[in-house]
Parts: structure tokens; C-alpha cells; sequence
């Protein structure tokens, strides 16, 4: 009763915008490209102003590092066996990369942010924010630095260090913080324009997905069904694992749980594009884990 509960609100209706998306994108009232500049505005002009105003406001001092770390720790882990189970499989080096930090990089910010705090409030997602944080960081450059040394090329470090000194949401990230330590309040306009502007985000970037998903030819193999469960069963497990072991006082292990019960972020998808690599089995985890995601969000919130 208590997952019927959640799945039909807040899950559903979050997941509705996406749902209308991909209603568009069959019916051709928007096209491929369209959603392609919607997403871009959503993820290069909203999701930074989000992220800034969840940055520079949250309460750092309140983060508990050891189930950030457990967290972390189980990410870690997966990664390394997806990797290695991929490679078994015959996947080419950077496919491989891709579908194993798949099993990791959540949409925490479009999907697992809204749900948490219509669940537990705005203020009790702290945890949340943390992940964000974080995995943006280390996962974002981490995985543009492992494709940069998989390519068939000579590795470019200049070449990463670029990619990542103009991506919006790391520089987001890196202004939210400075406020943050600093304690600089911004000016109430300022404020508002954040509060008010980053809200568009996620609505848009949920949209756009689905009409891209709507595009997508799902012929699922066994290596793409075996990275979904990786995904949805797998890193969940090895997160409840590593906070029973390492932090099993925590009072935000539900929050974890949640994030690690969501579907892949689409950046993923992005990255397999940017580097040319074949991305037709990171397309079908991205619809997979999205549509069953729907059970496992509602199950572990």
C-alpha cells in the first residue's frame, strides 16, 4: 500500500512531464531536434541556475561524510565490476566505460530531487544535494578523463581540462561553493531569479528526454539487460550494503536508497556522442532504467 502511495504522487506525476514528452515525440509534434534545444537550454542555462541556488544555500557543515562515503564506496565498486563485465562481454574499451558509469550516474537532479522533496521536503534533502555534488564532479571528469585515455588517439589532458573548465554546471558548482564557505548571501533579486528560474529545469530537461526516448529502437540484448539490473537491483543493494557496514547511524539512509533506485542521467548518452562511440546500447539502458525505475523509485521511497 505504502509503494501504491508513492508511485502515484509523487512518482507519477513527476514522471508525467517525461510521459508527455514521448507522447509528442511519437505523434511528431516535436521533433528530434527541437527536444535536443530544449534539452540544451534546460542543462546549459536552468539546471547551472538550479544547482548554484542548491549549492550556495546548502548546509555543508550538515553533511555526514561517512554515508557520503559508503555511497561512494558502493559506486566505486559497481564501476569497477560493470567495467570488467562489460570487457568480458566483448565491449570495445569506451563502450564499456559508458555503460559501466551508467550503472552509477543517476538523474538525481531532473527525477530523484523533485521526489525527495515532495516527499521529505525541501529542506531534508541535504543528502541529495550532497550526491549531486559530488557524483557531478568526480563522475563528470572521471569519465571524460577515462575516454580520453581509451581513445585510439593520443590522450589529451588539455583536451579534458578544457571540456571541463566550460561545462555551465561545473562552473555552477565551483560559484555555488565559493558562496557557501565564503557565507555570502546574494541579493534578494538575485535569489529570486534563482529560485524562480532553476524550477524550469527540470520540467524541461524531462520533457525533452522523452521525446528523445520516444526516438530510440528498443531491441534489448543481454548485455543491455544485464547493466539495466546492474543498475536497478545491483547498486542499490551494494548502497544498503555499505551503510549497514560503515554507516549504520545514519538518519539519511533513506535518501540514499532513493538515489541509488533511479534511472541513468542522460549525460551518459551525451558523452557516447561527444566521442563518436556506439551508443545504441546506452540509448536502451537509458529507456530501460527510466521506465523501470517507476517500480524501483517507489519501492525504496
Amino acid at each position: 500500500m505504502q509503494m501504491l502511495a508513492v508511485l502515484i504522487n509523487p512518482v507519477l506525476p513527476v514522471f508525467a512531464i517525461l510521459a508527455l514528452g514521448f507522447y509528442l515525440g511519437r505523434c511528431k509534434k516535436l521533433s528530434d531536434e527541437q527536444a535536443k534545444s530544449i534539452n540544451w537550454v534546460a542543462t546549459a542555462v536552468f539546471l547551472p541556475i538550479l544547482v548554484l541556488g542548491l549549492v550556495s544555500n546548502a548546509p555543508i557543515e550538515q553533511f555526514s561524510l561517512a554515508p557520503l562515503c559508503a555511497y561512494l564506496s558502493a559506486e566505486a565498486v559497481l564501476i569497477t565490476l560493470a567495467f570488467w563485465l562489460g570487457r568480458k562481454l566483448g565491449l570495445e574499451k569506451q563502450e564499456a566505460v559508458l555503460m559501466s558509469v551508467g550503472c552509477v550516474f543517476v538523474n538525481n537532479v531532473f527525477l530523484v530531487l523533485p521526489i525527495s522533496q515532495f516527499l521529505f521536503g525541501s529542506e531534508n534533502t541535504t543528502a541529495i544535494i550532497a550526491i549531486v555534488t559530488l557524483d557531478t564532479i568526480l563522475l563528470f571528469t572521471g569519465t571524460l578523463f577515462a575516454l580520453e585515455l581509451t581513445r585510439p588517439e593520443r590522450p589529451s589532458l588539455g583536451r579534458v581540462i578544457s571540456i571541463v573548465a566550460r561545462l555551465p554546471l561545473i562552473i555552477a558548482i565551483a560559484v555555488g561553493l565559493l558562496l557557501n564557505l565564503l557565507q555570502i548571501q546574494l541579493p534578494d533579486a538575485i535569489a529570486t531569479f534563482i529560485s524562480f528560474n532553476g524550477k524550469a529545469a527540470a520540467p524541461l530537461a524531462l520533457l525533452a528526454l522523452g521525446v528523445v526516448l520516444s526516438q530510440i529502437s528498443l531491441h534489448p540484448d543481454k548485455i543491455v539487460w544485464l547493466f539495466t539490473g546492474l543498475k536497478l537491483i545491483v547498486l542499490p543493494l551494494f548502497v544498503w550494503l555499505t551503510l549497514a557496514f560503515f554507516a549504520p547511524q545514519t538518519q539519511d539512509s533513506s535518501l540514499y536508497m532513493l538515489s541509488s533506485a533511479g534511472p541513468i542521467t542522460t549525460a551518459v548518452f551525451s558523452f557516447g556522442m561527444l566521442y563518436g562511440i556506439h551508443t545504441q546500447r546506452i540509448a536502451q539502458l537509458l529507456v530501460l532504467t527510466t521506465l523501470f525505475s517507476l517500480i524501483s523509485l517507489a519501492a525504496l521511497a
